[in-house]
């Protein structure tokens, strides 16, 4: 997904009338879990002191806020009815 694609889609959830509802990232569908979102990074040239840093100039990351701790588990249907566009 592109940095537009994303755009579109949280777009038209705002259409929707659902702009202030909290985002949160879902991942592992066999263990669902559920991460705040902390913010986004975008990468940029490397320090020397980086040399393990193997991020991808081409791309860009949203960035895990940390568990949701009261409710840790994510919904499993989440990934079944994922959807790119609306």
């Amino acid at each position: 997904m592109t940095v537009n694609e994303l755009k579109h889609l949280l777009e038209q959830m705002a259409d929707d009338g659902l702009g202030d509802r909290e985002v949160l990232f879902a991942y592992q569908q066999h263990y669902p879990l559920q991460d705040h979102i902390a913010g986004g990074w975008i990468p940029g040239p490397a320090d020397d002191e980086d040399e393990d840093d193997d991020s991808d100039d081409q791309v860009v990351y949203l960035v895990s806020g940390g568990q949701v701790y009261d409710q840790p588990y994510g919904p499993s249907r989440a990934f079944g009815e994922a959807v790119e566009s609306l």
